[in-house]
């Protein structure tokens, strides 16, 4: 499905999708963060675990999210607040984010490491994809 739809965004578009991610891979990414993953992250992860432009592959979120939080906590506020799940390659992070041990599906954020600034930019990760796929952020 993922795939698919991404595909028919923009013909141009030559995104190289991953394998799917395990179920046990995903259930130890929830386990190490100790939050249960969006419906609609999971289903992307098992369906193409990242891809070469944007998304994250589970190894990459845990890995990412572990280094940004440890070597960003001197210098920036909190980052335990979110969950990386994609970059733009320039030192921006989308992320949802955490509230009381939970991640909200509704919402995610662009994080810039070089300012700090966290920005509401989608609903959910399908308006997320949308919207970076049509170039509106």
């Amino acid at each position: 499905m993922w795939k698919e739809w991404i595909g028919g965004m923009d013909e141009k578009q030559a995104v190289t999708f991953a394998q799917p991610a395990s179920d046990d891979e995903i259930q130890a990414l929830e386990e190490d963060f100790e939050i249960g993953l969006p419906e609609q992250l999971a289903g992307y992860l098992k369906e193409a675990n990242g891809d070469d432009t944007l998304m994250m592959s589970v190894e990459r979120i845990f890995d990412s999210n572990t280094q940004l939080r440890e070597e960003c906590k001197a210098d920036h506020m909190p980052l335990d607040c979110l969950l990386f799940f994609a970059e733009n390659g320039c030192g921006g992070y989308y992320g949802y984010p955490l509230i009381q041990g939970k991640l909200q599906e509704d919402k995610i954020y662009f994080w810039w490491k070089e300012t700090d600034d966290r920005t509401l930019v989608a609903g959910d990760l399908k308006d997320f994809l949308q919207k970076y796929y049509m170039g509106e952020i």
